[in-house]
């Protein structure tokens, strides 16, 4: 065969060449623009998530300052007409979902008189949910407070709000533990520190009322919220309460890093249940007034996204041909 009978065969050959690798390079292009777009798109589904948990708390904060207004209010009154108030409000403030405590404590002498209390003594009144579920309140002078509870040292010292980390818990007289953690503000009444108000939420029935809601059945995705050092605080599976989050990640100081100075992460790992490799966009959690981030982590099978990519693609070759 001649070259000129040739060159169109030839011709045609580099067209189809040219054309393969136009077709592969935007094919590769669309599936990593596709991938990116999954990304962020959960990316805004583990913002909104933040938000719910933003809002559950600044609530909680809002309640808090608005005891704080009460008992300022009522400090003129005599002991007696002040504990029955305070009792009454804070029975009310238990009742609510999450809750498991909420209290005041005075220091010997700041609110209530002197005789209330022993020296190196604290007033306490407290409404909790009992053992049974069932709700009680209790008015009695408590030891001084221990060096490491920070619940109270915090806005002792700050006179600001302070959220503590997840921790165990054992009430008295009773014998199984509970997984809380601790929202507490300094109580001010004339211009003077006077004790701390504090409620108590309990990670599992913070998980019902709230992350319960989060979990996608549809995709398998769902929301763990971290603590400012790396503790998970609310997981579907309870038994990785109060585990830390990322242990089993290469990037692991990357990750405490990121939640501790309240900055966005996304990581890629192994599922703690299965073989499946899952997207965790960690976002941010810090309610107005508080100084110390958690992070709500969001999670998803990586399987589910390879569908949406695999679809957008064929989508792609559609158009294309």
């Amino acid at each position: 065969m001649k070259l000129k009978q040739k060159l169109p065969l030839i011709l045609f050959i580099a067209f189809v060449a040219v054309i393969s690798q136009t077709f592969t390079a935007s094919l590769a292009n669309s599936a990593k623009a596709c991938r990116e777009s999954q990304y962020e798109a959960w990316k805004s589904m583990a913002a909104v998530r933040s938000e719910e948990v933003k809002s559950f708390l600044e609530n909680k904060i809002t309640e808090l300052k608005a005891l704080e207004k009460s008992i300022q209010a009522i400090s003129g009154l005599n002991d007696v007409d002040k504990a029955k108030i305070l009792s009454e409000l804070l029975y009310n403030m238990s009742g609510q979902p999450a809750v498991s405590d909420v209290y005041v404590v005075f220091d010997r002498g700041m609110y209530f008189g002197a005789d209330k209390t022993d020296s190196g003594m604290v007033y306490t009144i407290d409404a909790f949910l009992t053992e049974s579920g069932k709700r009680a309140v209790s008015l009695e002078p408590t030891d001084g407070i221990d060096d490491g509870d920070d619940w109270y040292h915090g806005p002792r010292e700050t006179k600001k709000l302070h959220l503590t980390e997840p921790y165990d818990w054992i009430y008295p007289e009773e014998k199984r533990a509970r997984k809380m953690f601790t929202l507490s503000a300094p109580i001010m009444a004339g211009g003077k520190f006077v004790g701390v108000a504090g409620m108590d939420l309990r990670l599992d029935l913070l998980q019902k009322h709230l992350f319960d809601k989060m979990i996608d059945g549809k995709n398998g995705a769902y929301a763990v919220l971290v603590s400012n050092e790396g503790l998970i605080a609310a997981h579907p599976n309870e038994e990785l309460l109060l585990t830390e989050a990322g242990e089993d990640l290469a990037e692991r100081q990357a990750l405490k890093d990121a939640i501790k100075n309240g900055l966005y992460l996304r990581v890629l790992k192994k599922s703690r249940n299965s073989v499946d490799i899952t997207l965790v966009s960690y976002v941010p959690v810090l309610p107005d007034e508080l100084e110390t981030p958690w992070s709500l982590a969001y999670v998803v099978p990586l399987d589910v996204l390879s569908v949406e990519a695999k679809t957008a693609r064929n989508a792609y070759m559609t158009a294309l041909w």
